[in-house]
């Protein structure tokens, strides 16, 4: 009896685990598309260094997403001279990534995930001015203006069609998105 008990026991313990284990991307792709959503709306919140970091580490070891930061797309970012850069750059692979995990059918689809990116980073840059006016930037403003008309995908998508021949043809310019303040 009591040997039946502790064999119960642990197939019920292997049992658990495996469901916990089988569960858990689904846990953190919740919380990539969770913390992607807080950080366009929240970008200063004392939480954010930190949900910036354990992203860029998922997306360090995540398989879940095709990730490409095309530079023209991105201009004038990264710079030392745009303020918050890091952030918005970090905002756009996040908004991308989590596109990817909402809408699976898109993971390696360029042009619908630089868009997605764009657009999490503009939402990021919106919050930004909110607190930070001084934070104008003249191509995110001109961004931001061609997303509020609905015009943005149209705006972008010559931008986007360059940088992909640039990587089919083998002159990829990948840009730093590792490391930085958030690693």
């Amino acid at each position: 009896m009591r040997l039946v008990f502790v064999l119960s026991a642990l197939l019920s313990a292997v049992f658990t685990g495996l469901a916990r284990a089988a569960s858990l991307p689904e846990t953190e792709h919740a919380r990539v598309v969770e913390f992607t959503a807080f950080l366009e709306s929240h970008p200063f919140d004392d939480r954010a260094p930190a949900m910036r970091s354990w992203l860029l580490s998922w997306e360090d070891k995540s398989t879940d997403t095709v990730d490409v930061v095309c530079e023209k797309v991105l201009a004038p970012l990264p710079s030392k001279d745009v303020a918050y850069s890091a952030e918005l750059l970090a905002q756009f692979i996040f908004g991308s990534a989590a596109n990817q995990l909402i809408n699976p059918a898109s993971k390696g689809q360029f042009a619908l995930n630089q868009l997605a990116g764009m657009r999490s980073l503009l939402r990021a840059y919106a919050s930004i001015l909110q607190s930070k006016p001084g934070a104008h930037n003249p191509r995110l403003d001109e961004l931001s203006r061609q997303e509020a008309a609905g015009t943005l995908e149209a705006f972008l998508t010559p931008v986007i069609q360059t940088c992909k021949k640039r990587i089919r043809d083998g002159r990829r310019c990948p840009l730093p998105i590792r490391g930085g303040p958030f690693s």
